[in-house]
């Protein structure tokens, strides 16, 4: 093993940042360069701006390159004789002639336990489905989405309470321990990857807005992890009974009940609900369109005109970005 690992990173979100900053201020490391999705338009004003990790390379002055496809970064990936890529977050499948170049292989950690959730929304889907455990993977990537040979796992208990953000922000923070308890063993070659088993796969791809449409026909406990996983996008919503847009931020499951009018807004017990499959879904904090956020009791006690009356969704109501 090299003196001083010559490493190049991968990334662009802040899930990557602990990771990141863990290798690029490691005395056995040498981060030779940082590559990362060009800048964007983001945030409600749509102005460009960097990814959040190219924003720490510039903070610490290490080197990043933000090329429209990595195929470009080629060459200079190639001059630097990495002894390896690693990867966390980067958003862009990697092509076999790059993940040929680093000594010790191209790695990617993933906030799943592979091979269950490929893909981009691994977080939102484990807590839509209601696991009882999360976790990550590191793995030697391929060229699949997610289907390289598992080096290690870490299992992270769920108590079935956790939001998108909440479960990343764990998930960001167990990945500098994580990597740095496998790296040095898999660069002495104390490590023998595992293929994943295709069968126990799964997938959870790109969300899109019109996932966070609540179907009140559901049990509250379906739309509850809804509401929790797709926080902060696409975000859950409706429609009032006058079709006015509603966000849905917060909210918890309430008592079954034997007969429920699935949308119907309903005052339970000091709290303001909606009627689901035998059940009801205690309202927390809510938005409207153009508004900013409130607790549904404020909310509805200045519209009480909404009370016994249904949420809806129709094809000709407006779907908000």
């Amino acid at each position: 093993m090299p003196k001083k690992i010559k490493i190049i990173f991968l990334g662009t979100s802040a899930f990557g940042v602990p990771l990141y900053e863990a290798i690029g201020q490691d005395a056995r490391f040498e981060l030779v360069l940082t590559v990362s999705q060009p800048d964007a338009r983001a945030g409600r004003g749509r102005q460009i701006r960097p990814s959040t990790i190219k924003t720490i390379a510039q903070k610490h002055n290490w080197p990043v390159i933000t090329p429209a496809g990595i195929k470009d970064a080629s060459n200079t990936i190639s001059s630097l004789r990495p002894d390896l890529l690693v990867l966390c977050s980067y958003g862009q499948i990697v092509p076999s002639e790059i993940l040929a170049i680093p000594r010790f292989k191209a790695l990617n950690i993933h906030a799943s336990l592979l091979p269950r959730y490929r893909g981009a929304a691994c977080v939102q889907a484990a807590i839509l489905n209601g696991d009882q455990e999360s976790g990550l993977t590191l793995m030697q990537m391929d060229t699949g989405l997610d289907t390289g040979p598992i080096i290690a796992q870490k299992k992270i208990k769920l108590n079935g309470r956790e939001t998108s953000p909440l479960l990343l922000e764990i998930l960001s923070q167990a990945a500098p321990d994580f990597f740095r308890e496998n790296i040095i063993l898999w660069l002495e070659q104390k490590i023998t990857p595992r293929p994943q088993v295709e069968k126990d796969a799964s997938y959870a791809p790109k969300l899109t807005k019109e996932d966070g449409l609540i179907d009140w026909q559901q049990p509250n406990i379906k739309i509850d992890r809804q509401v929790r996983a797709l926080l902060p996008w696409p975000g859950t919503y409706t429609f009032l009974p006058d079709r006015k847009y509603l966000k849905i931020l917060s909210g918890f499951p309430g008592q079954p009940v034997a007969a429920a009018k699935p949308g119907e807004i309903q005052y339970i017990g000091n709290e303001f609900a909606v009627a689901c499959l035998k059940s009801y879904f205690i309202l927390g904090k809510i938005q409207l369109s153009g508004g900013r956020p409130l607790e549904a009791k404020i909310f509805f006690n200045g519209h009480k005109e909404y009370l016994g009356k249904n949420f809806f969704s129709a094809p000709d109501c407006k779907i908000e970005s």
